[in-house]
């Protein structure tokens, strides 16, 4: 079937309904009718006024000379911190940690989560994830069942050869888990 015969068989009112379309479409995109309403051709040209309103007046150049009246302020550096946990959700390092700290990398994200078993008490895995992206059991329940590292690996030394107390790191990642 040709497109001529296609197009005969489209129904007068279906003609009727695109004319009246492209008619308003042709309004809204063209501007056949203005703001007022009224027809482009029977409204007002635009006053002197109205004109001079929507020009740029012309660039000018000349030197600008500083008034010796004013005080110019200059804004004092922003202070940046040292904790590399500012800006980093669930992160201990020494700097928010109130105890000694414990591990050997400058900071970690800490983690918990709960351990289900059937028949068993739920229990609670607490693991930290060095800046090298490595993840570290802490706690028994997170060495039993988490294939991870142990933070034996990044446990620090204290005096005498013991290791640091790691009991508050594990406190704080204890918390996390509701």
């Amino acid at each position: 079937m040709s497109l001529e015969s296609r197009l005969r068989r489209v129904p007068r009112w279906a003609w009727i309904i695109l004319g009246v379309f492209a008619l308003v479409l042709a309004c809204i995109c063209g501007g056949v009718i203005g703001a007022s309403g009224q027809a482009a051709a029977e409204q007002e040209p635009p006053s002197v006024t109205q004109t001079q309103q929507h020009t740029t007046p012309p660039a000018t150049t000349h030197a600008v000379t500083p008034d010796p009246t004013r005080t110019v302020v200059t804004p004092k550096p922003v202070e940046t911190s040292t904790d590399p946990c500012v800006e980093r959700d669930r992160c201990v390092s020494p700097e928010n940690l109130d105890a000694a700290w414990p591990l050997t990398v400058p900071w970690a994200e800490i983690d918990c989560m709960w351990w289900y078993a059937p028949g068993a008490e739920k229990q609670k895995m607490v693991w930290v994830v060095a800046p090298s992206g490595e993840a570290y059991a802490v706690n028994g329940t997170a060495k039993a069942h988490l294939q991870m590292y142990e933070v034996d690996e990044i446990w620090a030394n204290g005096p005498g050869g013991t290791k640091v107390n790691i009991q508050p790191l594990l406190s704080v990642g204890l918390l996390l888990c509701k």
